[in-house]
């Protein structure tokens, strides 16, 4: 099943019973844990989908594909919301360069074919050779997860309350969300022992490492 926030703020209230922090007042604040997730997941998406060696070097679990028409003058086409410069391909396979509209107006820019993009607009970069109208783009990005509200959405959904759109892997996800929120909420409360904190710190590095390892070993 998919992974909800309320999974995870569940999880991590679990963890700190001990200190007694899962019945006080910053262990109900739900806005609050829900907000610190959404920061977490989000960087945590950022780290998935960046570049591991070359530009086009992505191994990245959460990655999606998408076909894109150039259209307009100049051609142009929105694109979804990315975690980090996406993949891009012609219709025959060549890759499609990712340059700077400063650097096409200095002379100095990708060589075609080439795009640029602003926002969450992609446009060509206009010369012989780069993509025109009615050119099919293929886009391989990782898209930007939702933003949650409420303990029913669910971890890393581009549609929250959609359970269909979210690739979040649960069995090396959950546990270093909840730590993570866990430290969190141990460190606010100012009333956890030093070496507990140490503890779950390290506790929470640990399963991390584990999920960067499989979010970014995927080819």
């Amino acid at each position: 099943m998919a992974t909800t926030a309320g999974d995870i703020i569940d999880g991590a209230i679990q963890k700190l019973l001990v200190f007694d922090l899962g019945r006080s007042d910053i262990g109900n604040d739900d806005p609050e844990m829900i907000a610190f997730l959404n920061r977490t997941i989000q960087s945590w998406y950022l780290d998935a989908s960046r570049a591991v060696m070359r530009a086009d070097d992505r191994n990245d679990f959460f990655e999606t594909e998408t076909e894109k028409t150039l259209a307009g003058a100049p051609a142009s086409v929105a694109i979804t919301a990315f975690c980090w410069m996406p993949r891009i391909e012609n219709a025959s396979g060549d890759r499609v360069h990712i340059t700077t509209k400063s650097d096409i107006r200095l002379g100095r820019g990708e060589l075609p074919p080439a795009v640029f993009i602003q926002g969450v607009t992609m446009t060509s970069a206009g010369r012989t050779g780069d993509p025109v109208v009615d050119d099919v783009l293929t886009l391989c990005y990782t898209a930007v997860p939702g933003t949650m509200t409420t303990r029913a959405h669910f971890v890393g959904a581009t549609a929250i309350a959609d359970a269909a759109t979210t690739k979040w892997p649960p069995h090396v996800g959950d546990e270093p969300l909840m730590l993570s929120l866990a430290y969190y909420l141990a460190l606010k409360s100012g009333d956890v022992p030093g070496d507990e904190l140490q503890r779950l710190q390290a506790d929470r590095d640990l399963a991390f490492a584990k999920f960067v390892s499989f979010v970014r070993g995927v080819h």
